[in-house]
């Protein structure tokens, strides 16, 4: 086992105020493996303990180099010593190409290097270090070199720079040229960078464009060129121009976009042609459209799941709503007879509006019978509505048997509506065991509802200890809302010394919920000692917010010593709330030693590296 495994998996199991001895660090500093001492800094830095988590980092492995000086740059940068995470910084970057794999781990990257340069004052030199790294090949530097002379002011500079970019053929840079010009209105110029891009393979078309185009009444100048582009064109341009030729009253050719669009693989073109021709009182050409859709959809062998929504739900809806239902329900029987799940269901449907509800029930069991669940929710339905439940209960009871947890959980309702709680009761726990968890407070509440809450407890204290977490919030709640909070906090209490740590849990967030502070913080306590991640945490911004910041601190040291999380920026803000910054200033600055107490101040060599050195040299990034 790793022995950054280990500290973790020790954490895990004694979440209690044992802090892991100082020791035990100093034995680890000077005997673990240089293979193990990232992990190590990792579970070091985790606790706050911010000199030793840097000393591993620096003696860890060479494969680790990478990793491990971006890790030390990130601790003194946090640390607010970014004068000292700077050379870190450059050598985690040195080292990038020689550790490929693990830098892709590494969030931080080249942005690391500019927030420390900018923090350090040097923005000139943060520009030319993402200018580097996006000449490299690096689009997120490229982004930031834009951002940061936009944010100086400096916006024409950054336009400018883009286009060397885009000259020397980086296609991100150019279509980034595109965009700013377009949005400082110079529409030719953002065309022909929109185009240059294009040649580029960067073939995005923003709506501004297309929008910008149809203002000026030129939309079939843009048009020619994205017709020359043709199937490289990206869908969602073919579709976005299909759009905004439609918005233009080009029908006509907004349809040929559409066609087109659909051809490329947007599924949804058809339908949204056939929606708008509708809308516009084209009723026979959309219909034309959903018939040709229908058909593609046989072509790819679609699965017809999705019974609303569609071309054929849309076909359906026309035909019924123009008055020829019997031509909606001959192409339905067309559709089931060459195996279109959707049709049956749909048939159903369209029969019971009509009225013709006898007629509708064969159609939804043969719905059911290949397979749509929607079916079965349908005819149920109806049947409740209708009182039929015994008709209803007959349709839901074989899938209930075989533990349909929908099935089972309807069965218990209709039992309910039938006025036979008993068996009603029955069906709700079984809905519940097989997966419904909200199925339990139907179960509560008909025991309670019987004068038998003794025994709706019962088994819900049952159903705790077999590790139901739903069930033991439900019997809190339960005595909450009927006997107060210290009935509630008293079977909590019983469960916690039966072995259902989960209870102390709860008890700590109702004793929270009524203000009760005193009490919360000793099953705070209780939470945290079972083994409870982040009630450490919890129990010190309760004791923070509350202006107990001694006692706070007391409890954020114990969460970080356990390692718990990261809690050392939480303690910082704690003590600078109560009024004490020096101590916060150093806490951030030196981080703690094993034994709680703020570290002296310790020194941070540089690594030693030519890059790292000119740049700790003041000879630039």
């Amino acid at each position: 086992m790793r022995l950054s495994d280990y500290l973790e998996q020790q954490g895990r199991r004694a979440r209690s105020a044992a802090r892991v001895p100082a020791a035990m660090w100093d034995g680890l500093l000077e005997q673990a493996k240089p293979a193990e001492r990232l992990g190590i800094a990792r579970e070091a830095y985790g606790r706050g303990l911010l000199r030793l988590a840097f000393r591993f980092c620096e003696s860890a492995d060479r494969a680790d180099k990478h990793l491990s000086a971006a890790l030390a740059a990130d601790i003194l940068h946090f640390a607010g010593r970014p004068a000292e995470a700077l050379p870190w910084a450059a050598k985690a970057e040195e080292s990038r190409a020689d550790d490929l794999v693990s830098s892709l781990w590494d969030m931080g990257g080249a942005g690391r290097m500019i927030r420390i340069l900018r923090d350090l004052g040097r923005q000139e030199e943060a520009v030319e270090w993402a200018k580097r790294e996006a000449e490299a090949g690096d689009s997120f530097s490229l982004g930031m070199v834009e951002f940061l002379l936009d944010l100086e002011g400096r916006g024409q500079e950054a336009t400018e720079w883009l286009k060397s970019r885009g000259d020397g053929g980086d296609a991100y840079a150019a279509w980034r040229v595109a965009q700013r010009l377009l949005n400082a209105e110079f529409l030719e110029e953002a065309f022909s960078w929109f185009q240059r891009a294009a040649t580029m393979q960067e073939l995005s078309i923003p709506v501004e464009l297309l929008e910008a185009f149809r203002h000026e009444g030129r939309l079939d100048d843009l048009l020619d060129w994205l017709l020359t582009l043709g199937d490289d064109l990206p869908v969602e341009t073919v579709r976005l121009t299909a759009e905004v030729l439609w918005e233009a009253g080009r029908g006509d050719a907004a349809l040929d976009w559409f066609r087109r669009a659909g051809d490329l693989g947007d599924g949804d073109a058809e339908t949204e042609a056939a929606n708008r021709l509708r809308e516009a009182g084209r009723v026979e050409e959309a219909l034309a459209w959903l018939r040709a859709s229908v058909a593609a959809e046989d072509d790819r062998g679609s699965s017809f799941e999705d019974v609303r929504g569609g071309a054929l739900w849309m076909a359906i809806d026309i035909l019924w709503k123009t008055g020829r239902t019997d031509d909606a329900l001959s192409w339905l029987e067309r559709r089931a007879a060459v195996g279109d799940r959707r049709a049956p269901l749909t048939m159903g449907l369209l029969l019971r509006v009509e009225g013709r509800v006898e007629e509708a029930i064969p159609w939804y069991r043969i719905a059911a019978r290949v397979g749509n669940s929607d079916a079965l929710e349908w005819i149920v339905h109806w049947l409740e509505r209708e009182g039929r439940l015994r008709e209803a209960m007959d349709w839901v009871r074989p899938g209930a048997e075989a533990n349909n947890v929908k099935s089972a959980r309807k069965l218990a309702d209709l039992l309910d509506a039938e006025g036979r709680s008993d068996e009603a009761i029955e069906w709700y726990w079984r809905a519940f065991e097989a997966g419904d968890v909200h199925a339990l407070s139907r179960v509560v509440s008909g025991l309670a509802g019987r004068g038998t809450l003794t025994s709706a407890l019962a088994e819900l204290g049952l159903q705790s200890r077999a590790g139901s977490s739903l069930a033991l919030r439900r019997g809190a709640e339960l005595l909450w809302e009927g006997q107060g909070l210290e009935a509630a906090v008293s079977w909590l209490k019983s469960l916690y010394e039966a072995g259902v740590t989960e209870a102390a849990v709860r008890a700590a967030e109702l004793l929270d919920d009524c203000g009760e502070t005193g009490e919360a913080l000793v099953w705070f306590r209780h939470a945290a000692d079972a083994g409870n991640i982040g009630y450490r945490e919890r129990g010190a911004g309760f004791l923070r917010s509350a202006g107990r910041f001694e006692e706070a601190l007391a409890w954020y040291q114990e969460a970080a010593a356990v390692g718990e999380g990261p809690v050392l920026h939480d303690a910082v803000e704690a003590l600078s709330e109560a009024g004490r910054t020096v101590e916060g200033e150093a806490l951030k600055r030196w981080g703690w030693e094993p034994d709680g107490s703020v570290s002296e101040p310790w020194k941070a060599p540089p690594p030693s590296s030519r890059r790292a050195a000119g740049v700790r040299d003041g000879q630039g990034a």
